[in-house]
């Protein structure tokens, strides 16, 4: 049950005080009596105490405020005694700080966003080397399947890209086949003006090459 402040007598108190005290004292019980419990004539309840613009657990670990008017001010937090640093906080502006929990399926972490298996997500920590900051197909972030550093560097496999355009402005290494549509005749590689492609029907492979075909510094004629 909550604590109710009451207007004590004092000793020396003249007879008119005392009169005056009595008729506070009335007010006091005529507003409770009416329902009527603020941070006037309430200290605690249940563990918590109230203040004129605060209402927190004794511990202070949680609670809520009017204290402040701009937009950083505290309304509702929770998981330290500092409102300002707490792991759970809301401003007035509805700005809301967690360090953990759970929205929709994703997990919040201090550092990270991921669903709850872990095998996608995104991260924010920080090293002195190039971090990971997107990955997919696996709990174990690092050797995920698809995965994005912080210099953009981007791994993947199983890429398949039906439509646009890729330019390279780079070396390509290639540690395995290269397959083309073999039923397209107008597949192929082109160099500007020099061609290569196969030609399904004749099971052969063409080069198209308007000043000619080199071979160790020889030109091959066919």
């Amino acid at each position: 049950m909550g604590n109710i402040s009451l207007p004590r007598p004092e000793e020396g108190m003249s007879n008119e005080d005392i009169m005056d005290l009595f008729a506070k004292m009335s007010k006091t019980v005529e507003w409770l009596a009416n329902g009527r419990i603020d941070s006037v004539n309430v200290r605690e309840i249940g563990g918590f105490n109230v203040s004129k613009d605060t209402l927190k657990h004794s511990s202070g670990i949680v609670g809520m405020s009017s204290d402040g008017t701009d937009d950083l001010s505290i309304r509702f937090w929770a998981g330290s005694a500092d409102p300002t640093t707490a792991p759970f906080r809301v401003q007035q502006d509805g700005s809301m700080y967690s360090t953990k929990g759970n929205i929709g399926g994703f997990v919040i972490g201090q550092k990270s966003l991921t669903d709850v298996a872990g095998t996608f997500g995104l991260s924010s920590v920080v090293t002195s080397g190039n971090d990971l900051r997107y990955w997919a197909g696996s709990a174990t972030a690092g050797s995920a399947p698809f995965r994005v550093y912080e210099d953009g560097t981007v791994h993947a496999s199983n890429l398949n890209i039906t439509g646009g355009s890729i330019n390279a402005g780079f070396d390509v290494t290639i540690g395995n086949k290269l397959h083309m549509n073999q039923y397209s005749f107008g597949n192929g590689i082109d160099w500007g003006s020099i061609q290569i492609y196969i030609d399904p029907a004749a099971a052969s492979l063409r080069f198209v090459a308007p000043s000619g075909i080199y071979a160790n510094g020889k030109r091959i004629d066919v």
